[in-house]
């Protein structure tokens, strides 16, 4: 029963932590409404962001919110970007799907994450008792290290 009690507060405690918030002119505690982040202390009637706690203009109180959804959208543009040169520049594990990108040395790879052994080249997943064989036959054959383009066809111009 105690133990009960002792979870039920924990919830309680996390719930009030998440919905909640000091005003930052008074220091008492404002339980957030559904929707807005635009938070009114009752009792000093300060103007303040539930998200970033910062005191907020009382003659034009939507303006942060403004520059705030500005904000967001430039972040979800950046991570949009970031997204696509992940998508460009790795390869997907072959056994867990994470993103994993080659920076030097052979195609040879292991995922950090699952420990696969895999080639980088074809993305198949290659033995882990003799994973350099796969490199001597097949469509990866002599390719253990890829040379560049660039450097390829200086080699072939010699």
């Amino acid at each position: 029963m105690e133990e009960a009690m002792i979870k039920t507060d924990g919830h309680s405690y996390l719930w009030i932590q998440e919905n909640s918030r000091k005003c930052p002119k008074c220091s008492i505690p404002i339980q957030k409404t559904e929707g807005c982040n635009k938070m009114i202390c009752a009792m000093c009637k300060t103007i303040f962001c539930f998200r970033c706690e910062e005191i907020i203009s009382q003659t034009d109180p939507y303006s942060h919110f403004q520059k705030g959804a500005e904000m967001e959208e430039a972040m979800i543009k950046a991570d949009g970007h970031s997204y696509l040169w992940i998508q460009e520049n790795s390869k997907k594990c072959p056994k867990c799907s994470i993103p994993i990108q080659k920076t030097e040395g052979c195609n040879k790879m292991i995922c950090a994450m699952c420990k696969t052994i895999f080639c980088f080249r074809c993305e198949e997943i290659i033995s882990q008792t003799d994973p350099y064989s796969h490199f001597q036959k097949g469509r990866c054959k002599d390719h253990l290290f890829d040379v560049p383009d660039e450097l390829d066809n200086e080699i072939d111009d010699i």
